[in-house]
C-alpha cells in the first residue's frame, strides 16, 4: 500500500513536469522571467552586463532579458516580452498622399534605398509605404539596401548532374563576376556549376545580361 502511494506522488510529479516543458513553447515569450524570479521587497535582481536587446511589450529596448525581467517587477508584473531584438519603430506613412478609394501612394521615383523588415530593398521609403499600405506587417528595418548574406548553405547542393530547384521568384542580385542573376538561389547554382566562387555584389540588377 505505501508502495502504491509513493508511485502515485512520483506519477504526479512526472505529469506536472511534463506537463511545463509541453506548454513551455507556447508561453515562451511571457514566461521568460521564470529565470529571474521576483526579488524581495526593497531588493533588485543583480543582472549580467550583457548586452543582448530584447524589446518589451511596452515598446521599450532592454539590454537583456534580466533588465526586462526588474522592470516588469517595478511595474507590477504586466511586462512581458514582445521580441528579441531592439524594438522597431512604426513606420509613419502618412507623410505620403493616398489616391482616393484606392489603397495606392504616389511615389517618386528617386532612388533612397531603405530595407524592409521583410528583408527586401524598397527604391524608396515612399515604396515600402505603399505595400505597408496593402495591408503588409512590415516595418522600415534602416535605410539603405538590405545586406545579402553571400551564403548558399540555405540551399542544397545537388549530386553531380542534377539540378536545384529554384523557386521562380524574381529577387535579381548581381553576382561579383558582372552576371546579374534572377534570385539568390540561381547565383549559388551557377557557383555550384561553375566551381568559382561568385559572391553577391549588390541586390538589384548589373549593368550586363540577365542569366
Amino acid at each position: 500500500m505505501k508502495t502504491a502511494g509513493v508511485f502515485m506522488v512520483l506519477t504526479l510529479v512526472l505529469l506536472c513536469c511534463f506537463s511545463d516543458v509541453a506548454t513551455e513553447p507556447l508561453n515562451q515569450l511571457q514566461n521568460v522571467c521564470r529565470a529571474y524570479p521576483e526579488p524581495a521587497k526593497g531588493q533588485n535582481l543583480v543582472c549580467p552586463r550583457v548586452f543582448r536587446p530584447v524589446c518589451g511589450t511596452n515598446g521599450v529596448t532592454y539590454d537583456n532579458r534580466c533588465v526586462l525581467c526588474q522592470a516588469k517587477w517595478q511595474t507590477g508584473g504586466t511586462l512581458s516580452l514582445q521580441h528579441e531584438g531592439a524594438c522597431m519603430r512604426k513606420t509613419d506613412c502618412s507623410k505620403y498622399q493616398q489616391t482616393k478609394g484606392q489603397r495606392k501612394i504616389v511615389c517618386t521615383r528617386i532612388y533612397k534605398p531603405v530595407c524592409g523588415t521583410d528583408g527586401v530593398t524598397y527604391s524608396n521609403e515612399c515604396l515600402l509605404c505603399e505595400k505597408i499600405l496593402r495591408g503588409s506587417n512590415i516595418r522600415l528595418a534602416h535605410q539603405g539596401q538590405c545586406k545579402v548574406k553571400d551564403d548558399c548553405g540555405e540551399y542544397q547542393r545537388p549530386q553531380k548532374g542534377k539540378h536545384v530547384g529554384c523557386a521562380a521568384i524574381y529577387r535579381p542580385v548581381c553576382g561579383t563576376n558582372g552576371i546579374t542573376y534572377s534570385n539568390k538561389c540561381n547565383l549559388c547554382t551557377a557557383r555550384w556549376k561553375t566551381g568559382v566562387n561568385i559572391g553577391i555584389k549588390h541586390e538589384g540588377r548589373c549593368n550586363r545580361k540577365i542569366n
